[in-house]
């Protein structure tokens, strides 16, 4: 992995951030490390909580995240997301949001993020998209991130897309993520590298994401890593970047097999992770930032 170091002088020699679960300090030297590239992906664990799963399932949840920012979907409670930081590593910060998400207590769940501190931090906090006509089941949240060089701000918009039998309002919901994504843009003043990730519950393919994609320089950043259901051919977890803005990508993206690598059977891979596969791209750091 290619690195480069600069110099950095932080005022007092920290830096202090406010996120929802607390408050951390994080120390950095005045020469700092800092790699070429950010790893960016979404991942839906399965009915993920302390209640579903022992701290030895955490931990193997833990080795398949092989990126820098990661937003999670389908979490059930915080202390999950920060065992799973811990196991990450000391430099690895977790947040949620406020509360669960959902019109209905039994679709509800919180989005998280965790990330590597020693790469990028989280600005502010994560904000929840504010949604008055009840367009979503489960309303899409998004933070801003940059890194430690200051060369990078950006978004990341997730969202997990309600399910069930009738297919009309998973597509409705899919229709309204480019209302979603330019109501953030406006938000985001400084800033239109947007990501938008999650899991959509529709195929790639879809017509419900013309939308979406009708957004000048849209597209589908994982478009060839293959299905992300396990047992399936379905391609419901998906990335999109207008490339008018995201230049940082290349073209870089993964689908993780942790079943086919870490698991006998698929069976055992669904139960202790989860059924779904992570996604993730990546970004490479320019000198300065572009917006």
């Amino acid at each position: 992995m290619e690195k480069r170091k600069i110099r950095k002088w932080i005022v007092g020699g920290f830096a202090v951030a406010a996120i929802v679960v607390g408050i951390y300090i994080h120390y950095y030297s005045e020469e700092t490390e800092i790699v070429e590239y950010v790893d960016v992906g979404w991942w839906n664990i399965r009915d993920f909580g302390t209640s579903s799963r022992n701290n030895i399932e955490i931990a193997k949840i833990a080795k398949i995240i092989n990126t820098d920012v990661m937003a999670i979907g389908e979490l059930n409670d915080r202390d999950a997301l920060k065992l799973l930081a811990h196991n990450l590593g000391t430099s690895w910060m977790w947040a949620t949001t406020g509360k669960k998400v959902g019109h209905n207590p039994w679709t509800a769940e919180y989005y998280g993020f965790v990330w590597n501190n020693d790469k990028v931090t989280l600005l502010d906090s994560i904000h929840i998209f504010t949604d008055p006509q009840n367009e979503f089941d489960r309303d899409p949240a998004w933070a801003t991130f940059r890194t430690i060089d200051h060369n990078l701000d950006f978004t990341v918009i997730a969202v997990h897309v309600t399910w069930g039998d009738k297919v009309g309002p998973r597509k409705a919901e899919v229709q309204a993520m480019k209302k979603v994504y330019l109501e953030v843009q406006e938000k985001t003043l400084t800033d239109n590298d947007l990501i938008v990730l999650g899991d959509f519950n529709r195929n790639k393919n879809d017509s419900s994401f013309d939308s979406l994609l009708s957004i000048s320089g849209m597209v589908r950043a994982n478009d060839i890593t293959g299905p992300t259901h396990i047992s399936s051919n379905t391609t419901y977890d998906q990335i999109f970047i207008s490339t008018d803005y995201t230049n940082e990508w290349r073209g870089e993206s993964v689908t993780v097999h942790f079943d086919e690598t870490n698991f006998n059977s698929d069976q055992e891979a669904k139960l202790v992770v989860s059924d779904h596969r992570p996604v993730w791209i990546r970004l490479y750091i320019p000198n300065d930032d572009d917006d």
